[in-house]
Order: C-alpha cells, then sequence, then structure tokens
C-alpha cells in the first residue's frame, strides 16, 4: 500500500515531464515576450531578452532528447544536452542580474563550467557513449552550474526573504543532483530517461524552478518598476515630490476639502539670497543646503503633509489644519529648523514664507492657494526677508 502511494505520487514518466519542461519553454518565452513592452521602459529589455534566449535554448535542447532514436545520437545527445548545459548557464546568469549581483567572479565561475563540462559531455559521448556518463556529467554539470549562485543569493549579504521564498526550488534541484550523480556511478544502465523516483523528483524540480523562475522574474520586475516609477515622482537632489506628483496628491487632498468643507493651506518657502550662497561658497554647498532644507521640512510638518521641491530654492507644502494658529506654529517651526541649518560658516540661513489658507470653494482650485501663497512670501521678502507671511485666501492684496 505504502510502496503504491509512493509510486503514485511520485513516480512520473520522465518523457512526459521532458514534454512539460519543452512546452512551459515556449509558453514562458511567449508570456515573457509580450510583456516586453510593458517594462521595456524600466530598463529591463535586455534581461528580458535574455530570459527568452535561454528558455528557447533550453526548449531546443528537451525536443532533442524527445527524439532520441529519430535523430542520431550526436544531435538528440551530445547537442541536447550541450544546449541544456548552455540555458542552465543563461538561467545562473539571469538570476545574478535580476538580484544585482554583479559579481564577476561568478560569471567567470560560470563561462568555465559551462565550457568545461560541455567538453567532457562531447568527449564522453565520442569515446565511451555509455549512458550513465552522461547521467553523471550532466548532474554534475547542473550542481556547479547553480550552487554558488543560488548559495550566494539565498545566504549571501544581499539576501533577502523574497529571495528565498522563490529559490528553494532550486535548492531542491541542487540536492537531487548529488544521490543522481552517485546512482550514475554505480549503475551502468541508467540512463537520462530512466523513469525511477529519483528521476522524477529530478525532473519535477526541474519543472519547478522553471515556473518559480518564471514568476520571480515578473516579481521583481514588478518591484523594481514600482521604485522606479516613486523615484521618477521624486526630485532627483532633495528626495521630495517633484512638481507632477506634487500637483496630483495635493489635488487630490484639496477636492477633499471642498467636499468636506475643511480648512486647507499651502506654504511657498524661498531660501533668502540663495544666489549669493551659490556665488560665494559654489553650488555643491548650495546643494547640501537645499538637502538640509528639505530635511527641515519633512521634520517640521505632519506625516500626511505634503512637500514638494518647486524649483531651484522654492519649496512648497501643502497641508491641512483645524485652525490658522496651526499653520501659524508649522511656519514658524520651519524657520526655527531652517535657522539650525550650520552649512556655512559665520552666515545663518534663513527664509521666506508665505501661508495661504481658507476653505476650498467650488469657484477656486488648487493652483489659486498656490498663487497666493507665491504672493505671501513675496510680501515676507519685501518685508525684510526671514519673515512668515500669512493670508485668508479671501483677502486681496
Amino acid at each position: 500500500m505504502d510502496s503504491l502511494i509512493v509510486s503514485k505520487v511520485f513516480l512520473i514518466d520522465v518523457q512526459a515531464l521532458i514534454c512539460v519542461m519543452f512546452w512551459e519553454g515556449l509558453a514562458s518565452s511567449l508570456i515573457i515576450f509580450t510583456s516586453k513592452d510593458h517594462v521595456k521602459f524600466f530598463r529591463g529589455e535586455q534581461l528580458l531578452e535574455k530570459a527568452i534566449t535561454f528558455r528557447l535554448i533550453r526548449s531546443l535542447g528537451y525536443f532533442l532528447l524527445l527524439y532520441r532514436g529519430i535523430f542520431p545520437d550526436l544531435v538528440s545527445s551530445t547537442l541536447a544536452n550541450v544546449l541544456l548545459l548552455l540555458a542552465f548557464y543563461l538561467d545562473a546568469h539571469v538570476l545574478l542580474q535580476t538580484m544585482k549581483l554583479n559579481s564577476e567572479k561568478l560569471k567567470r565561475y560560470g563561462r568555465l563550467v559551462f565550457v568545461m563540462f560541455s567538453l567532457l559531455y562531447v568527449v564522453a559521448d565520442l569515446f565511451f557513449a555509455k549512458a550513465n556518463i552522461r547521467v553523471v556529467i550532466a548532474s554534475l554539470g547542473i550542481l556547479m552550474t547553480f550552487a554558488p549562485v543560488v548559495f550566494q543569493c539565498m545566504f549571501g549579504k544581499k539576501s533577502r526573504n523574497l529571495y528565498r521564498s522563490f529559490l528553494w526550488p532550486y535548492l531542491l534541484l541542487i540536492i537531487t543532483t548529488v544521490p543522481r550523480a552517485i546512482v550514475g556511478i554505480t549503475n551502468k544502465e541508467y540512463t537520462l530517461l530512466e523513469t525511477d523516483v529519483l528521476q522524477s523528483m529530478f525532473y519535477g524540480f526541474l519543472l519547478l524552478k522553471a515556473f518559480f523562475c518564471t514568476l520571480f522574474l515578473f516579481v521583481i520586475f514588478l518591484s523594481k518598476s514600482a521604485n522606479e516609477i516613486e523615484d521618477l515622482a521624486r526630485d532627483p537632489l532633495t528626495g521630495l515630490n517633484n512638481r507632477k506628483s506634487f500637483n496630483e496628491q495635493a489635488t487630490e487632498v484639496f477636492k477633499r476639502r471642498q467636499r468636506t468643507q475643511g480648512l486647507f493651506g499651502v506654504f511657498f518657502l524661498d531660501i533668502d539670497l540663495f544666489k549669493n550662497i551659490n556665488d560665494q561658497w559654489g553650488h555643491d554647498k548650495g546643494d547640501e543646503i537645499l538637502v538640509a532644507v528639505a530635511d527641515a521640512l519633512q521634520c517640521s510638518v505632519d506625516v500626511k503633509d505634503i512637500c514638494c521641491r518647486h524649483g531651484g530654492d522654492e519649496f512648497i507644502i501643502c497641508t491641512t489644519i483645524d485652525n490658522v494658529k496651526i499653520g501659524e506654529k508649522i511656519g514658524k517651526r520651519l524657520q526655527e529648523k531652517i535657522h539650525n541649518i550650520d552649512l556655512v560658516p559665520g552666515h545663518r540661513i534663513t527664509s521666506s514664507i508665505g501661508f495661504a489658507y481658507g476653505v476650498p470653494k467650488e469657484s477656486e482650485c488648487f493652483a489659486d492657494y498656490i498663487t497666493k501663497a507665491d504672493e505671501a512670501m513675496y510680501l515676507s521678502k519685501r518685508s525684510g526677508r526671514d519673515r512668515l507671511t500669512v493670508i485668508r485666501m479671501e483677502e486681496i492684496f
């Protein structure tokens, strides 16, 4: 009874598994190919081309294996297994590149393993032509190709739980190659297409690895795409929202306050005499100050408030407040934080700030608040700089 259960669960016809591997390679290549246009913008086109290439090479290798007896052994065995070794080498290379583990040592090692085991396989087929030797060389080739890469990805310094959750089929495959090679050494009648529990597990893990490899590729690309979208929405120097992303987010907040009839405010901040700082201490020092001011902004406002580098040395903050006193406290806190920036010896960093607030009306738009806050900021400039000017939207200059 137990042996029957084991045979039902683990004993699968090897040729059937190879056939599934062949179609899986074609299907996953087609899926990746159709997705190329969607990830091209996220700098992943070359990596996807490599992923498609090794899957097609792998499918060709399995196709030739399936037709042993129809094609000559030189094609259906020797060429087929060299193609599979090449596909596994490219698979490991794509794995490294996907995780940005650009180790030149591992790449050189992978090329050496591919060339060495390909030559071994050709020599063994030409001079020995023994089935069990083919099993041993193929098993050790897979072991040597994947083991260093997989262990680096799963247990290296840059390893993450996400990687481990997708790479365990690789680990199972590596483990299975060892007893498979031992059986190949001890059993002279053992062939690549032998159907037993060990072979079923080996090809089953190959199939599982192929599935998880494709799934992992898309998960990584989705993650990277989301990160790059986030990066595109940020000012590259300060990390604050750029104008486009700020306008989109702040407009949504503005519309919500219109519906709920709550107070809405916009700060417009300009660093005083910033051109003089650039001229006297250089643009690198100016960049340091811009970054420090951006940090001061983020430390001074609530997590739900939206900060933006509007351009040059101008910054905008969108905020929701319960009363004007809260807005004034935020403005004063901003000034104090900027006063504490000590990057230029003998020079105190100051800012002119305008704050426009009100209950948004149906006839108003978010841009109206920016315009008013800008006008209030210029009032601070004309009043002697290092000032906060607060106005209600109903006020007229």
